[in-house]
C-alpha cells in the first residue's frame, strides 16, 4: 500500500516541472504565499487529474484539500482509492 508520505515528491514535483513553481515545504500554505492563486487553481487541477488518473469532483472542490502539498497528497490518494479501489501509481 502506497503511504501518502510517498505521494510527497510526486506533488512536489508536479509543481516544479508541470507548472513551473517551486515549493519548499509540503506544508507550505500555497494559498497564504501566493503560490496558487485562483488561474494556477484550475491548472492545477487539471495536472493533479491527469497526472494520478483522478477526476476532481465540483463537490470536494474545497480549498483545504489544496492547501499544502501534504494536503494535496492525502487528497489524491483518498480520491484514487475511491474511484479506482487503489492507490495511484508511485513513480
Amino acid at each position: 500500500m502506497v503511504e501518502v508520505q510517498e505521494l510527497y515528491p510526486v506533488v512536489m514535483n508536479l509543481f516544479r516541472q508541470r507548472l513551473d513553481v517551486q515549493v519548499e515545504a509540503t506544508d507550505t500554505d500555497l494559498f497564504a504565499t501566493g503560490i496558487v492563486d485562483s488561474l494556477m487553481f484550475v491548472e492545477l487541477t487539471v495536472q493533479l487529474e491527469d497526472a494520478f488518473g483522478i477526476t476532481i469532483p465540483i463537490d470536494k472542490v474545497e480549498f483545504e484539500n489544496f492547501r499544502s502539498v501534504a494536503a494535496i497528497a492525502d487528497f489524491v490518494l483518498a480520491q484514487s482509492l475511491a474511484q479506482h479501489g487503489k492507490p495511484p501509481r508511485v513513480c
